[in-house]
């Protein structure tokens, strides 16, 4: 994870992010890419999206809860289709949203549903899912497929605390800690996470748990320790995410007609600025009210959710791009140590390895 020290992240972001508005350099990306012969046109909407996301979301910090979620939808919306394009060198037809609101809620704007698109090649969620999770055909599922807001409030890592605490019930991210030292690395989870439940069956609902994860011995543990510990399958699947503050988490899977589907944040925080955006655009006498007189404290959940998305979405789509994961920091700089990741035995090794080859 590369870590770049920066005073202000999201101008940091903006700036790496800005360099794909130059002909010159999206044409050296699609060189690195190895796309050969891209479609005409395609470089000048590369760079046209980005600068409009970028004013988008500039313009979405200036402004109230009254129009900031449409304005982030729309520099997301922006933003994710460069990413599309720059994937695959291909110009993406996009002329809907891929998502239809169906119920706006004055009791709790989290109880707001809406259904993916059941067939469309021309969907902006349809599309953006075929660039972030390949894997998963999220209008295949039909009447079973209706989502809700709360579903994706408790999707985000960083909301993970206030949606616990406004809603009263277990999100769907489960936080893992990495405890390191000189011989080893361990991951464990903490058993608050699970309310005392049967610890085994909520496990299970994490996707693809068992693919990762050697089943825990709880017999044990469950009495001895606070937390859970994990062991990795040898070659087992990697299901664990990063976020881009660097903190490791799992994600339960949505059950949906009784497919278990795991979307990447980056999608569930496109969806739940379509709602937010739809809601404050064409559903005034919902939004209104909710930002003038909230009463639940639902209101800050929603504030905290819009600067997540301004914070992360340009950090994901520059990972996506460049394949890795960006970390950027306000830590003061220090030179890299290598005698705290070595234990003395190592070091003694190599010490003893570079002396033979001068002999």
């Amino acid at each position: 994870m590369p870590k770049i020290f920066t005073e202000e992240p999201e101008h940091e972001q903006w700036q790496m992010l800005s360099s794909f508005i130059y002909p010159s350099n999206i044409e050296r990306y699609f060189a690195q890419k190895r796309i050969e012969n891209h479609d005409q046109g395609v470089v000048d909407l590369i760079s046209g999206s980005i600068l409009q996301a970028q004013e988008y979301f500039h313009a979405s910090s200036s402004v109230s809860l009254n129009t900031s979620p449409l304005l982030l939808y729309y520099g997301a919306v922006n933003l994710l289709f460069a990413a599309s394009l720059l994937n695959s060198g291909r110009k993406v037809d996009i002329n809907n949203h891929g998502i239809k609101l169906e119920v706006a809620t004055r009791n709790r704007l989290a109880d707001t549903t809406f259904t993916p698109y059941f067939s469309t090649e021309h969907g902006g969620l349809h599309q953006f899912c075929k660039i972030f999770c390949p894997e998963i055909n999220i209008s295949q599922y039909g009447s079973q497929n209706k989502w809700t807001l709360l579903e994706t409030l408790g999707s985000i890592l960083e909301l993970k605390i206030d949606f616990e605490s406004c809603y009263g019930m277990k999100s769907n991210i489960v936080p893992i800690q990495i405890v390191t030292s000189k011989q080893d690395s361990v991951e464990r989870i903490d058993k608050q996470e699970f309310d005392n439940q049967n610890i085994l069956d909520e496990l299970k609902k994490i996707g693809d748990f068992s693919k990762c994860y050697i089943k825990p011995k709880l017999e044990s543990e469950f009495f001895r320790y606070q937390y859970i510990f994990l062991r990795r399958r040898i070659e087992g699947k990697d299901i664990t995410e990063t976020s881009v503050m660097g903190q490791s988490f799992l994600r339960k899977f949505h059950d949906k007609g009784g497919h278990k589907i795991v979307l990447p944040g980056i999608i569930h925080l496109y969806k739940g600025l379509f709602v937010l955006g739809n809601i404050s655009r064409y559903r005034p006498s919902v939004w209104i009210p909710f930002v003038r007189s909230d009463s639940t404290g639902e209101r800050q959940i929603i504030e905290k959710f819009m600067r997540i998305c301004r914070r992360n979405i340009p950090n994901m789509v520059l990972n996506f791009i460049h394949n890795t994961n960006f970390y950027f920091t306000k830590e003061i700089y220090e030179p890299l140590e290598l005698s705290k990741d070595f234990t003395e035995e190592q070091i003694r090794k190599i010490a003893l390895e570079e002396i033979k080859k001068y002999k």
